[in-house]
């Protein structure tokens, strides 16, 4: 790779670097003109200290930061307390976590739009607490959403979330008898539902009963403190009787329908416990039920809860995984 750096005043004067080194310093420099420096970091500084009125391609930002203000000049630094920035509109490079953003002004270290990339740990993305406003959004548009914790992409002429899949899971087995019990949940902040969110819930356990097995009860329950939330999917299913640790798998899909403070969703559950096995059918799945009112406005607890039916039976929930969807 060969780049060229040609000082004011002598078009001819040049560096060469074929070594693709990140020091400046260690870059030779053809003195020419005014300029006697013979490594190109001290004759970005000459440059720098001559330069008016944007007769040069560099820009003192401040010490030791430097900035480019014409598209094919490039600059290379191994100092991670130094920055580059390349476009106040689309990004930022930084070694300096306290300085992320070069705009003129502090008011523009919150501007949408920016993106900062960190030498030492990453991409930062734009931080927003509400959706982008204006008419100014695109396809491939992207930020961080601070209020619902997600990211968010503009795709196909709209907003939708980025990232989806487990939001919660076990990583240890419980068991249950007859007193409901949360088998697993998540913290939903407010504004997290939308219309069309959708979560899955799959479990895979183990039932043992006595001689009067009751029956189970699965329950996905959205509501703002534990055990209370609305139920949009339930399903009741007639326990075996004297079964010992017999297999059986639950799948619950629970969808919003609308958003809002008078919010609501609808579900479904289906449960498999194999031909003779934990319950008195193979399987069974849930009828259509109407929808439950949710507020998607506040922070809500989406629930995966259990019952077993009698004192004498339990259900040892072994993996378990709630996921969103869309």
């Amino acid at each position: 790779m060969t780049e060229t750096v040609r000082p004011p005043g002598d078009a001819s004067a040049h560096i060469a670097d074929t070594t693709d080194a990140h020091d400046a310093s260690a870059i030779s420099f053809v003195p020419a003109g005014s300029i006697s420096s013979t490594d190109v970091q001290a004759a970005i500084e000459e440059v720098a200290a001559e330069a008016t009125g944007g007769s040069s391609p560099f820009e003192l930002v401040g010490a030791p930061i430097w900035r480019f203000i014409t598209g094919s000049s490039i600059i290379r630094s191994n100092d991670e307390t130094s920055s580059l920035e390349l476009d106040t509109d689309q990004a930022v490079l930084s070694g300096d976590t306290s300085v992320r953003l070069f705009g003129g002004s502090a008011s523009q270290y919150l501007e949408a739009g920016k993106i900062w990339l960190y030498s030492d740990f990453g991409i930062v993305v734009p931080l927003e607490s509400s959706e982008p406003a204006g008419g100014d959004s695109e396809d491939g548009q992207l930020y961080y959403n601070d209020t619902t914790k997600r990211y968010r992409v503009y795709q196909n002429g709209a907003w939708v979330d980025l990232v989806r899949g487990a939001l919660a899971s076990r990583t240890s087995a419980v068991a249950i008898a007859n007193t409901e019990t949360v088998v697993t949940n998540f913290s939903m902040p407010a504004g997290f539902m939308e219309a069309g969110t959708t979560f899955r819930i799959k479990a895979f356990g183990r039932l043992t009963s006595g001689a009067t097995p009751g029956s189970s009860i699965f329950r996905c329950r959205i509501g703002t403190t534990t055990l209370t939330g609305n139920i949009p999917a339930t399903l009741t299913l007639v326990n075996g009787t004297l079964v010992t640790a017999q297999p059986f798998t639950v799948e619950i899909l629970v969808t919003v329908r609308t958003n809002g403070g008078s919010g609501t969703a609808i579900g479904n559950v289906e449960v498999m416990g194999g031909t003779v096995g934990a319950f008195t059918v193979a399987g069974a799945i849930s009828a259509i039920s109407a929808t439950v009112t949710v507020d998607t406005t506040a922070t809500k607890l989406v629930e995966f809860t259990y019952i077993s039916g009698n004192a004498g039976t339990t259900a040892t929930f072994e993996n378990v995984v709630l996921e969103l969807l869309q």
